[in-house]
């Protein structure tokens, strides 16, 4: 009864917190209160829940921004980690299924989020120019280039749009490694339930070394840096803890 009263927490916990911090944002004219309607959005599913979150080398995320994030995906819970635990809220790079969603469209459009068809070709590569424009504007953007939650603990193939956003914007990419967030809401589940995650921040790739890296050499070593927080290997397919 208390994992339900979790999972029907989320909806209510979600329209709650978007629409007071979008009314608060737009009547003093602050978007800033958008960002930390989203930090307190997190932190509160991620306390109904009863996940404890353990952040891990922060020193290394850059003083100044923008960059882009690069994390690993496993579960439901991947962007409340990562909103409680970094201490600038991201944008996000995410499929355009989610604005069907009430007040969760809300959300992602006040929060400067990029939504991606990706059955369309022509709309994802303008949702790609807009994301590089938007972060050589300044914005730092979080990207999962999985595209989606993995079926399994194994790193899932990497999807290059995140990689060409990189090259074209020119800032340096931050490797992220989430642990334990499928043992909290594998994807298969309907309800959450509780544990320890930990989101560890990885050494950034500078812009300098991103140009004289390929599309693909630089998925390489994203990917690589991502299994050497995660401590697994390709092969594996439970982390080793």
């Amino acid at each position: 009864m208390f994992r339900l009263l979790n999972g029907l927490f989320l909806p209510f916990w979600t329209a709650a917190v978007t629409v007071t911090a979008v009314t608060i944002a737009k009547l003093r004219g602050q978007p800033r209160y958008v960002t930390e309607g989203e930090r307190f959005w997190a932190r509160g599913l991620l306390r109904a829940w009863g996940v404890e979150v353990s952040a891990e080398h922060l020193e290394r995320l850059p003083r100044q921004g923008p960059y882009i994030l690069m994390a690993n995906h496993q579960s439901h819970a991947d962007v409340p980690i990562l909103f409680a635990s970094l201490p600038l809220i991201p944008g996000f790079l995410a499929k355009k299924e989610l604005a069907r969603i009430p007040f969760l469209s809300m959300a992602l459009r006040e929060g400067g989020h990029v939504l991606i068809d990706r059955k369309n070709r022509n709309s994802a590569r303008e949702a790609l120019k807009i994301a590089a424009t938007e972060i050589q504007a300044g914005k730092t953007i979080a990207v999962f280039p999985e595209g989606t939650r993995g079926a399994s603990d194994a790193l899932g193939e990497f999807k290059k749009g995140g990689f060409l956003i990189a090259k074209k914007a020119g800032v340096p990419v931050v490797p992220i490694g989430i642990l334990g967030s499928r043992a909290v809401w594998h994807r298969d589940k309907w309800l959450p339930q509780g544990g320890r995650v930990w989101a560890k921040v990885g050494e950034p790739i500078t812009p300098e070394a991103i140009k004289q890296l390929s599309v693909d050499g630089l998925c390489e070593r994203v990917r690589a840096s991502i299994l050497d927080l995660l401590d697994w290997s390709e092969t594996e397919a439970d982390p080793a803890r």
